[in-house]
């Protein structure tokens, strides 16, 4: 299968006279010490578990100013014997931003029905300050794919996170343990043939990332979620 993979991150830096910011300095929501094993179910409105994904922390890198990790991410699906090919990502905090892989709101698009075509990625990834505190406003993400078939363009996704805002900070029970998290609410806008808005929240812990996530449509109703389930070192 040939895919043509082409990342572009949009980058904002304030211009302000040169600080050296250590490593130790970055807030990581994810696992930083390496062989960590997460895994994280997905349920469907009526609470049935739809998939489980595995990561596991390969390697960790310091560089100036910040820290890289690098996870593998394996996805299986309950009551099908079909493995699907994992993947690896690389996450990063950068003077004192911790940036979500955009990725990870393209949940709703099933990328089977583009196989053996050519994929374009342009993404602006969203980030996550160092001491996020109730009633911060967060910055907007989006991530675009272009499918093509012998340079014929077929069709265009994007999808668009915006009005991103610290709710609380609060304690959440997961089967994995209770975590000090923050609630992260945003809208999110997938266009595809059609363009369907919806409404999301998610709730991170520091060293842990994603504990919770639920989705909702634009009426309020429940349409997913994820529970972080099991972590392991």
């Amino acid at each position: 299968m040939k895919k043509i993979i082409r990342f572009t991150l949009f980058l904002v830096f304030v211009f302000a006279p040169v600080i050296t910011i250590l490593a130790q300095d970055c807030t990581f929501y994810f696992p930083t010490k390496e062989g960590t094993v997460i895994k994280t179910d997905y349920f469907d409105k009526k609470g049935k578990l739809t998939s489980i994904t595995t990561q596991k922390v390969l390697k960790k890198e310091s560089f100036p100013g910040g820290l890289s990790v690098t996870v593998e991410t394996q996805t299986e699906i309950p009551g099908e014997d079909v493995e699907l090919p994992s993947k690896e990502i690389t996450l990063t905090c950068k003077e004192g931003k911790f940036y979500v892989d955009m990725d990870n709101y393209m949940g709703d698009v099933n990328m089977e029905a583009y196989e053996n075509m050519d994929i374009i990625i342009e993404s602006e990834n969203v980030t996550i300050p160092r001491n996020p505190k109730a009633g911060d406003l967060l910055g907007d993400g989006s991530i675009t794919m272009t499918i093509k078939n012998e340079d014929i363009t077929l069709i265009t996704i994007t999808v668009k996170i915006h009005n991103r805002k610290v709710e609380a900070i609060e304690k959440v029970t997961t089967p994995a343990g209770t975590f000090e998290c923050f609630k992260i609410s945003y809208d999110i806008e997938t266009k595809m043939l059609l363009t369907i808005k919806a409404k999301a929240a998610e709730w991170y812990s520091k060293d842990v990332g994603l504990v919770k996530s639920e989705s909702y449509n634009k009426k309020g109703k429940l349409r997913g979620s994820s529970l972080l389930s099991s972590i392991s070192n």
